[in-house]
């Protein structure tokens, strides 16, 4: 089997057979995109277990990769590859303080949102096919998912987030303005690389922050223009 595929989106928002089921989250994050979203994810992981992968990779359709910055893509992983880990992320969005524990891995227990470039360990893979619904119906009519994306459901009980690792520097954001999910138009790969610089916690230098170590600003912060 290729060992790279294209997936074709699950996309239900235009199913006139479950229109009835929309909703909007807070105003703006629609359930059925959310749905699609997270039964796309899990066709994939499903494959990746049948075709017996130890890990899959997922990227999707937004993702943005900051070139410069995969350079140290192979030291991130030849550090993970010594640790037990259940997800690793390219980049996500850092909303609280997370710890580089080595020179291009960090260590995501506070949580991480967005799934644009995701890798999962077969070590979750079980423990996500029994969990998620297979069909939109069963997601929809169900109560465990009413405000979840695949993001925010990652951040549940269900995972040991001990085991949820990310690369550093940051290697991949999100490119586009607009959302599948959300109706905001927001500039997330903005958002993303400020909140990668404010919330790191180095503890390669034994100090919070990248603000006070120049090797590290010069890393965090360089971008691809």
């Amino acid at each position: 089997m290729n060992k790279v595929v294209r997936y074709s989106a699950i996309d239900i928002r235009h199913d006139s057979t479950l229109q009835a089921y929309e909703r909007l989250q807070k105003e703006k994050y629609s359930s059925l995109a959310m749905c699609g979203c997270m039964l796309s994810h899990r066709k994939i992981i499903e494959t990746a277990k049948d075709s017996g992968f130890r890990n899959v990779l997922v990227f999707e359709d937004d993702v943005k990769f900051l070139e410069q910055n995969l350079t140290f893509i192979g030291n991130s992983l030849r550090e993970l590859a010594n640790r037990e880990w259940q997800v690793f992320y390219l980049g996500a969005t850092y909303i609280a303080p997370f710890e580089r524990i080595h020179q291009n891995l960090i260590l995501i227990s506070n949580g991480a949102y967005a799934t644009h470039a995701i890798a999962y360990n077969r070590s979750v893979f079980d423990k996500i096919l029994k969990v998620l619904p297979t069909g939109p119906r069963d997601y929809l009519e169900s109560d465990k998912f009413q405000v979840n994306a695949m993001d925010v459901w990652l951040q549940s009980e269900l995972f040991d987030h001990n085991q949820f690792y990310g690369a550093f520097p940051l290697m991949a954001v999100q490119g586009l303005h607009e959302s599948d999910i959300s109706a905001e138009q927001l500039n997330v790969e903005k958002i993303q690389l400020g909140l990668f610089k404010k919330n790191l916690v180095d503890l390669t230098n034994n100090a919070e922050g990248s603000g006070n170590h120049p090797r590290n600003k010069e890393a965090v912060c360089r971008e691809e223009h």
